[in-house]
């Protein structure tokens, strides 16, 4: 099997555009580990298995995924399918706010993360339940969700962010190998942002 990249790029809003889709996400994230059938991809997410060829397809169609292994079963061809690399990354020419193109790409950045994390959020809390139902053993796991403003001087909002950075990047570095006895996946979703008002007087900004 291919090894994967560290980082797809993506370079245009018609990629971004197609990663963007909460449900073509959520695709990307069952094949980053293991390669995967559609059918087995659709087990996981809960949903016919003919919901998804025309997302897999799109996201085949513009790289992000790839063909792993190609194998006959009985009269039938069957694929299995793995991300293209372990990460995205968006150029930042595509997210400058001072073309319509990099605001819309902006737009559809944020809109795609809370989306998506809403959806995976809901869809694992309703896995749990179905499984606790099916005589799975209850185990206690962290999970945090929090909404907060405050008031706070922009320099000590460049520090925390770093703060935040460092965090993140202590996250990626958390990765076990797949099988790891006492691991599964963690999701993890950060929006720190200014919040800007249409009264405020834009000269202040």
């Amino acid at each position: 099997m291919d090894k994967l990249d560290d980082v797809f790029l993506i370079k245009d809003r018609e990629t971004l555009k197609v990663v963007a889709d909460p449900l073509r996400a959520q695709v990307m994230d069952t094949v980053t580990n293991e390669a995967l059938t559609v059918k087995q991809v659709a087990d996981r997410l809960g949903l016919a298995p003919g919901k998804l060829y025309y997302h897999i397809n799109l996201l085949e169609k513009y790289g992000l995924i790839r063909i792993a292994e190609t194998r006959q079963v009985g009269n039938l061809i069957e694929k299995t399918y793995r991300a293209a690399a372990s990460r995205l990354d968006i150029a930042p020419a595509l997210m400058t706010v001072s073309t319509p193109e990099g605001k819309d790409s902006l737009y559809d950045l944020v809109t795609s993360t809370l989306d998506t994390t809403r959806e995976d959020l809901l869809r694992s809390l309703q896995a749990r339940y179905h499984q606790i139902d099916q005589g799975a053993r209850e185990k206690p796991r962290q999970v945090v969700i929090n909404r907060d403003m405050r008031y706070i001087p922009d320099e000590r909002a460049a520090a925390f962010a770093g703060r935040v950075k460092a965090l993140l990047e202590e996250f990626g570095t958390l990765e076990a190998p797949p099988g790891t006895h006492g691991a599964m996946n963690y999701g993890l979703a950060v929006a720190f942002y200014p919040c800007f008002y249409f009264e405020e007087d834009a000269k202040n900004g």
